[in-house]
């Protein structure tokens, strides 16, 4: 079985010549879609020690955009996706000796499938030496959306956003804007409204200036997957977010006191509108959460969690060959 768009018969080529002529003590893998490109050599004969990551419980989001859909024909079709996924993961989570993800809340659906399945934790995380708070200059209210077209939990939260939440934040705001960054979304042009007030800048090598600018994030994610990278980014430099539940699962925030959270499109609005007026609200949740990223989501702590995944499953493949 294979998943569409992952599979390259030069990239599998050039993985059989690697893994033949040279021996690896580890083969990280990121994704259970690219664990496709390795022959069945590799998993019954090869004897490196194999990491699996998956960023979002890669059938997690066709199980929501199932939920989700109302019109009878898509639901199947959107079951049946779920279902393959779903099936694909199961067998390629146990084809590796670790398997990686990014919060505790993804943890616990995996062994909740899988109970005897080794997993481990590795939050998504930021360079806090990249991604430094610098001046930022007063200026009109603005939203951004990080996310590209071609992930179609973007596609699904853009769409809400714009048809549910952004006439509910005009009825409340007269002067403010978004921006939306990320590539292929002049796929959906001819479904895009045509405003003004939002601009789709497309892809940006450098996404830290275009946060510093902004007033807030949102994040109105309703069928993704594990974790944000855009959350921790924006909090680093100290931007306020606004998220639904699914948009910020996984990160160990409170409503209120590191992110503001809203499931509904007039609450959204609501939140949105609270932190363009409220600056004291501002003030404390930019500390709390820059607190909060500082102590458990830079890259300088994470590395090590990675480095004793390595060091635990080394040795304990030694303990298994001496014995």
């Amino acid at each position: 079985m294979e998943i569409s768009g992952f599979y390259y018969l030069e990239m599998q080529k050039k993985l059989i010549n690697l893994l033949k002529n040279n021996n690896y003590n580890i083969v990280q893998v990121e994704l259970p879609k690219m664990a496709q490109n390795f022959d069945k050599s590799f998993y019954k004969e090869n004897r490196s020690l194999k990491i699996l990551v998956d960023y979002d419980i890669s059938f997690i989001p066709y199980l929501r955009n199932y939920h989700c859909e109302k019109k009878k024909f898509l639901k199947l079709k959107k079951y049946i996706d779920y279902r393959m996924h779903r099936f694909f993961a199961l067998k390629t989570w146990n084809q590796f000796d670790r398997l990686v993800v990014m919060s505790e809340v993804d943890r616990r659906k995996v062994n909740d499938i899988l109970p005897e399945l080794s997993v481990h934790v590795i939050p998504n995380g930021v360079d806090l030496a990249s991604f430094r708070p610098f001046p930022k200059e007063e200026g009109d209210n603005r939203l951004l959306f990080l996310g590209g077209a071609g992930h179609f939990p973007n596609v699904d939260a853009l769409f809400y956003f714009l048809k549910e939440i952004f006439p509910e934040i005009k009825k409340r705001i007269k002067k403010f804007s978004v921006v939306v960054i990320g590539d292929c979304w002049n796929r959906y042009s001819d479904q895009l409204p045509h405003d003004a007030s939002i601009e789709f800048t497309g892809f940006v090598k450098d996404i830290r200036q275009y946060i510093n600018d902004s007033t807030v994030l949102i994040t109105p994610i309703r069928i993704g997957g594990g974790t944000r990278l855009k959350i921790v980014e924006a909090m680093a430099l100290k931007v306020p977010v606004v998220s639904t539940s699914v948009g910020c699962e996984g990160f160990s925030v409170e409503d209120g006191q590191h992110i503001l959270l809203a499931d509904k499109p007039d609450d959204f609005a609501i939140k949105v509108q609270e932190v363009f007026s409220n600056k004291q609200l501002y003030n404390t949740l930019t500390e709390n959460a820059y607190k909060l990223v500082k102590e458990n989501y830079g890259w300088d702590k994470l590395v090590l969690k990675l480095e004793d995944i390595y060091e635990y499953t080394t040795e304990e493949r030694k303990m298994q060959k001496a014995g």
